[in-house]
């Protein structure tokens, strides 16, 4: 603080704030208050034998030059004198000339001191740092308590005989891998971009960070909050951190919650608040909330952010499983990246005083695999640090095991006391099981005030054989409440784990230990991520559970939205992870089924490109949908304990391969050898055999894949894969050109889009626009599920209704078993001739009249029903029927767009046929959600549900 700039500030300030700043200066100063009055305070000194009393006069009055009225300065002098003072210090903001100050001296009957302007700077700056910057006494405070109780208070520290150590955990700030999403400018694809985290206190829009449970969120928004106050503009910065339990206590208004944090730590009404303070808003997570609170809160959000200029930041672990697309499209995304090797090694670092146990850790965390074997996180490496350096354990072969043995450290030290010696191990781990157990099941976790926590637990134990009193129970559960470090009570109210990862681990102990018939929740909820974190800790707990994992095999074969497909191949990597010691036959058959799914996310990756309604992936290059797709599978299976199902996995599709040469299989197969081929696993042998046994080379698309996706390590043995891979990608210049600079709209069912996905149901359309509005109806009739068939259009460039005609006669040779084909007809001329001209061995299948099966295999024709409001265009004439699929939709939206044509018959309208006007009406139909738009698909989807023997429901969501 420069001598100028302090003169200017200080004569600025009101003398009571000034005032009032000197009195909490001497308070930090040692002084005892005695009185505050008249521009004076009266203070005691205890030091040495005899203590002093001693006065001090704030003056801001000009104590130099020729105006100098001293009177009044005189008079509060003798005033002082009265009070038997020993001495007087004058603090003034104004300079003191040596003649002033010999006269007042002289005039003194006792000590007379001067602070000076330069005096009281230094004093100021010791003790209120930024006082002159916030002019606030009200926020200095608000910045100690965000600092010293917000951000740094944890449970851990309740930790008898750890408390020292977890402080020192606590203070250790590793700078998280922290990459922002960004627009590729020349090719409109996504691209992860690394950013330092002190650039989110320079930015002024909103952000999302994206990351999994464990990786730093709720760290990084408190270090982001602190350097926000440390680090202030001309208007003031104001962060407010909300955690999802107080946004969940007031009832999901962020306004009450924000009103209520600020109720005594700043001045002034909310309105004032607002518009004298940028305000940055610091949530922590709304994931485990309803969608509808969920939708309550982000458009919460985006009025605060648009209507008011209210800034936030938003942590989550997933962008799109939690409703915060309406959002993306206005904030900056960010995603958190799990410990790397280096941030590992600085942690172990920081944490030992020892170097060499440090470096014995590191060794035995790489020896042991356990960096393959589970998420490393932030939270995990504070767990695996603490137990190591406590009772020197063996590193555990799971997260199951750091926990397992993080739970007997804690508990053997949470109640060494006498007086709960009859309380043991087992039972207050039941305790912990237990309610774990509870808030799983119930509605949010919502955990039970301290209140209803003592008064279930009492009811619990009163049928079991326990020789513990009601009321021992009763100072127990206090007393653990209070010292375990792993329950806490927030707010002096409400009992909460003090991370939901004890949660997760201690409800799977209780299913383990006591509930095993509760293991079907595990299966039915596995989609669900709390739930499904539980299952790992569950798996971790014996390490060999084959029916288990057969059950969870069968569930999600039965994935129907993206979410589930999403989360079964992330839960499924992490499982089979926790699983490593079960059959590896019963390995092998969930990794193919998760890349079943992985081929049915990339269908829909392109769907969603081409809807344009979710900006990562609008305008997407149809390589940069592969490989994102290919990284997210990448990143879930990447562990040493899993090459055996991967390499299994991988030598039954490289034989159909060989065989087939098709490019779903082959993409399968290079994400496999991808993950052998990583720095992690360091095992190139898979790529060389894919590359040199196989014509995968001869393939543009996937040689594309492999040019821009296999940049893993850079050895002497990968360059010379590289240099095969970029022979064969630069000998196919002209078809990768293509691929890299046309969007996936100009791409999708072409002869280029030849990665599919293998559902055992095919549509066959008369053209591309009715495979978009197929898909997309479907979605929005069923609550955005994911078809359970494909569908694609008849022919590369023609399409119409003779192509259709044409693949189902020609199908029987290419069928494959187990596969339906039905090909969609539209009621129009052209479509039931065609419908009506399939070969002699297709006939009537059941009652209907419009669907037609070819005998003794799965290939139908299928003519599209007539709505009830469109019976008019039923025509006994072949050729003045014009119905075609879109007539299921309103003469309105129709003209909006201008479909309609005029036929010779009144009030009968054919739908114009060109490409670009189709075209044109199906994004826009893509971008309605109503599913009472799409209700009249529902008999033709009845159809096809009773062809393939399903039983879907598309009415739930009708109004």
């Amino acid at each position: 603080m420069k001598n100028e700039s302090f003169k200017k500030q200080i004569q600025n300030i009101e003398f009571n704030k000034l005032f009032e700043l000197l009195g909490n200066i001497l308070s930090r100063e040692n002084y005892e208050i005695i009185e505050k009055k008249d521009g004076f305070i009266l203070t005691n000194l205890n030091i040495g034998l005899q203590p002093t009393r001693e006065a001090f006069i704030l003056n801001t009055k000009p104590l130099s030059g020729n105006d100098v009225d001293l009177s009044t300065l005189e008079a509060l002098i003798a005033n002082i004198l009265e009070r038997n003072i020993d001495s007087i210090s004058i603090i003034s903001t104004t300079t003191i000339s040596n003649s002033i100050e010999a006269k007042l001296k002289g005039s003194s009957k006792v000590s007379l001191k001067f602070i000076p302007r330069d005096a009281l700077q230094k004093l100021i700056e010791k003790h209120y740092p930024n006082y002159l910057l916030y002019e606030s006494f009200d926020l200095i405070e608000y910045e100690r308590f965000f600092l010293e109780e917000m951000t740094e208070k944890s449970a851990l520290l309740n930790i008898k005989g750890l408390e020292t150590r977890v402080k020192k955990l606590l203070s250790i700030y590793i700078k998280p891998q922290l990459y922002e999403l960004k627009k590729d400018l020349e090719s409109d694809s996504v691209k992860l971009i690394r950013v330092n985290s002190n650039e989110l206190v320079n930015r002024k829009g909103s952000a999302i960070i994206e990351g999994d449970t464990g990786s730093g969120k709720s760290t990084l928004l408190k270090e982001l909050g602190r350097q926000i106050i440390k680090k202030q503009d001309k208007r003031k910065s104001l962060p407010i951190y909300l955690s999802p339990f107080i946004i969940r206590k007031f009832s999901f208004n962020i306004l009450n919650a924000c009103e209520s944090l600020l109720t005594c730590k700043i001045a002034g009404t909310w309105k004032e608040i607002l518009t004298s303070y940028n305000l940055v808003l610091l949530i922590d997570g709304i994931d485990e909330f309803d969608k509808q609170d969920q939708e309550s809160i982000v458009n919460q959000l985006h009025n605060l952010s648009q209507n008011k200029k209210v800034r936030y930041v938003l942590t989550t672990r997933s962008i799109e499983s939690n409703n915060l697309n309406a959002i993306s499209n206005h904030t900056e995304l960010f995603r958190i990246r799990k410990f790397n090797d280096k941030q590992i090694r600085e942690f172990a670092n920081r944490f030992f005083d020892d170097e060499n146990l440090s470096k014995n850790l590191i060794e035995a965390l790489t020896d042991n695999r356990i960096l393959e074997r589970i998420p490393l996180s932030p939270l995990s490496m504070s767990l695996i640090s603490l137990v190591y350096e406590k009772e020197n354990f063996e590193i555990p072969a799971t997260i199951s095991d750091i926990y397992d043995n993080f739970n007997q450290l804690i508990l053997g030290k949470a109640t060494a006391n006498n007086r709960f010696e009859l309380i043991k191990f087992n039972f207050r781990e039941r305790i912990l099981s237990v309610y774990a157990l509870k808030l799983l099941q119930a509605k949010h976790h919502q955990p039970l005030t301290k209140t209803e926590f003592i008064d279930f637990f009492l009811e619990y134990f009163k049928s079991k054989s326990s020789p513990i009193e009601d009321e021992v129970l009763i100072d127990f559960l206090n007393y653990f409440i209070s010292n375990s470090g792993i329950l806490v009570c927030e707010n002096d109210s409400f009992i909460k784990f003090s991370h939901k990862s004890f949660l997760q681990y201690y409800a799977s102990l209780e299913i383990f230990k006591h509930q095993r018939n509760l293991e079907s929740s595990l299966v039915d909820n596995f989609y669900e991520l709390d739930w499904q974190n539980v299952s790992v800790f569950y798996g971790g707990q014996s390490k060999d559970m084959p029916d288990f994992l057969k059950q969870i095999i069968n569930k999600i074969k039965r994935a129907e939205t993206i979410e589930e497909y999403t989360n079964s191949i992330m839960g499924i990597g992490y499982l089979l992870q926790a699983l490593y010691q079960t059959n590896n036959n019963i390995r092998e058959e969930a990794v193919h089924t998760v890349l079943n799914h992985h081929l049915i996310l990339h269908d829909w990756y392109k769907k969603i490109s081409t809807d344009n309604q979710i900006p990562f992936f609008r305008n997407m290059r149809l390589p940069s949908v592969s490989i994102f797709n290919m990284y997210f599978f990448y990143l879930n299976f990447l562990s040493h304990t899993l090459t055996q199902p991967l390499g299994m996995a991988f030598e039954r599709l490289l034989g159909e391969y060989k065989k087939s040469n098709d490019s779903s299989i082959g993409y399968k197969l290079l994400t496999l050898a991808a993950i052998f081929h990583s720095t992690r696993i360091h095992n190139s042998s898979y790529l060389n055999r894919l590359i040199d046994e196989t014509d995968i080379l001869n393939d543009p698309y996937l040689t594309t894949i492999a040019e821009f996706a296999l940049y893993f390590d850079s050895s002497k043995y990968h360059q010379e894969l590289k240099r095969k891979i970029h022979k064969a990608f630069s000998s196919k210049e002209k078809v990768t050109d293509v691929l890299r600079t046309h969007p996936i709209s100009k791409l999708r069912f072409s002869n280029l889009d030849v990665i599919q996905s293998n559902k055992k149901v095919v549509l066959i359309t008369e053209g591309e626009t009715d495979v978009e509005i197929l898909e997309h109806a479907y979605t929005v009739l069923t609550g955005n599920k994911i078809p359970y068939w494909r569908a694609k259009p008849a022919g590369i460039n023609s399409g119409g209704a003779q192509e259709v005609r044409l693949c189902l006669d020609k199908s029987s040779p290419t069928l494959v078993d187990g596969e339906t084909i039905i090909g969609i007809f539209d009621a129009d001329s052209s479509g039931i001739n065609n419908y009506n001209g399939l070969n002699k061995a297709f006939t009537n299948w059941k009652h209907y009249k419009r669907v037609k099966k070819l005998e003794n295999l799965n290939v139908f024709g299928v003519k599209i029903p007539f709505p009830e409001f469109r019976l008019d265009y039923s025509k006994t004439e072949i050729e003045s029927n014009y119905l075609a699929i879109e007539h299921y939709f309103s003469d309105d939206i129709l003209n909006e767009f201008n479909m309609l044509k005029k036929t010779s018959i009144p009030k009968i309208f054919k739908i114009k046929d060109s490409i670009g006007a189709k075209k044109r009406f199906s994004k826009h139909l893509k971008s309605l959600t109503n599913p009472n738009i799409f209700k009249e698909f529902i008999p033709l989807f009845e159809t096809i549900d009773d062809i393939c023997d399903i039983n879907q429901n598309y009415y739930e969501f009708l109004s």
